[in-house]
């Protein structure tokens, strides 16, 4: 019996080291796999910092940035637009003051100017003139050689532009070329003045 003692003492501190390596191992392996677990899981541990949180894309339709400083092509047309308009009031204008001058310079045909402004006077009314509310009151006429002077008072200039294609159209060839503008007086009422070319 002694001897079989004496035979397996040298292999109880391996045997010891052994299962002491194999528990560390195994403990080792268990810390790791739970840390990998939770940090999978989104736990507390965490083996590199955390990427920042990509924000939430916002539904909301988003509105397109529209810088200022250079002229969009909506903008542009309008200053195109802008521009037309303003050529073509300055040859109304021009046209309206070659033609009120010519009528100041011109002297009376009596015979042909009495004539001539019943008949515009009679067409400055008609069914179309008072069904869009665009008459003309305190009408005047006057007729030189050449020119001729047709103004009256109008509630605003709507009504007047209203009138003015209206009566042109009743006129027609009698004023072949005529020119307009509105004139107010103080606090007075509104005026639309034109003047045209009756015959050459």
């Amino acid at each position: 019996m002694p001897t079989q003692s004496k035979a397996r003492s040298p292999f109880l501190p391996w045997l010891t080291v052994g299962v002491a390596c194999i528990g560390l191992a195994g403990l080792t392996w268990w810390h790791a796999h739970t840390t990998r677990a939770q940090a999978d899981a989104g736990g507390a541990y965490h083996l590199a910092p955390a990427a920042p949180a990509t924000p939430a894309l916002d539904a909301r339709p988003v509105r397109p940035v529209v810088r200022h400083d250079a002229p969009s092509s909506n903008d542009a047309a309008a200053a195109s637009g802008q521009d037309e308009h303003v050529r073509v009031q300055a040859i109304v204008d021009r046209t309206r003051d070659a033609f009120a001058a010519r009528y100041s310079a011109e002297a009376v045909d009596t015979s042909w100017s009495n004539a001539m402004e019943l008949d515009l006077a009679s067409l400055a009314d008609s069914d179309q003139i008072r069904a869009m509310h665009a008459n003309v009151s305190n009408l005047d006429v006057d007729c030189r050689t050449t020119m001729c002077r047709v103004s009256g008072e109008v509630p605003s200039i709507t009504a007047g532009d209203d009138w003015f294609t209206l009566y042109m159209t009743n006129v027609g060839a009698k004023l072949p070329q005529a020119a307009y503008h509105y004139v107010r007086n103080g606090n007075g009422p509104l005026r639309i003045e034109v003047f045209a070319i009756a015959r050459r």
